[in-house]
């Protein structure tokens, strides 16, 4: 009875995770500006699920089945959006079709599950790991619009619905990507809030100032001495 339930709600995370996206891609489509969504987070969301999705039938985990097999039909139609907004979508969107399902093929018929396994922590662990690329342009063009909140926090909790169902089902292979990565997005969140209290306090700009202005005269320095 646990099993189902805890699956039913590891189900409804991920395609919770899965429609975070959504307000971005709106956002995008009007503005025509991609700048707060992370290509690198959507390619490889994609390839995550398409791991667990085999790894479900493999493991004979319905739920885990289910609920990946949604999040990668619903991803798929995120970077084929993405792409079509971008505008090279008839260059990307055949080649994403062609090389992701020879993939699939490959993998479901010549990888056993602890090999799919092992693959899906990998793919996870680098799904948490992606937001994180948009830490660094908001930074330094000091605008956190690069870092998308929603993300994160469908992230969160995910991880935690995905962990709470693989100690009930007793599989490590579900349990070890989810709590690594609920340790990376809690420190991601942590960054974006020290970010964004940086940008709206102004301190980021003073440093980024004292900073040149430090550089500026170590240079003077280094022509004086010469």
């Amino acid at each position: 009875m646990l099993t189902i339930i805890f699956g039913a709600l590891g189900i409804a995370a991920s395609v919770y995770l899965n429609l975070s996206p959504i307000p971005s891609l709106k956002r995008a489509y009007k503005t025509k500006d991609i700048k707060e969504i992370s290509q690198a987070y959507l390619t490889i969301a994609s390839l995550n699920f398409a791991l667990w999705t085999l790894y479900g039938i493999k493991a004979d985990l319905i739920e885990v089945f289910i609920g990946n097999l949604i999040c990668f039909c619903l991803s798929t139609i995120w970077i084929c959006t993405y792409h079509g907004i971008k505008g090279d979508w008839i260059i990307y969107i055949p080649i994403y079709i062609i090389s992701m399902s020879s993939l699939l093929v490959v993998l479901y018929i010549f990888c056993p599950k602890l090999i799919l396994g092992l693959l899906g922590i990998g793919a996870t662990v680098l799904m948490y790991g992606a937001p994180i690329e948009r830490i660094i342009p908001a930074l330094k063009y000091k605008d956190y619009s690069y870092i998308d909140v929603w993300i994160l926090t469908a992230l969160i909790f995910n991880a935690a619905s995905w962990i709470i169902y693989g100690v009930i089902v007793d599989d490590w292979l579900i349990l070890a990507p989810n709590i690594a990565g609920l340790i990376f997005t809690i420190f991601q969140l942590i960054l974006y809030l020290w970010a964004r209290s940086l940008i709206s306090c102004g301190l980021f700009t003073m440093i980024s100032k004292k900073l040149n202005y430090k550089s500026l005269e170590d240079g003077e320095n280094e022509n004086d001495n010469n």
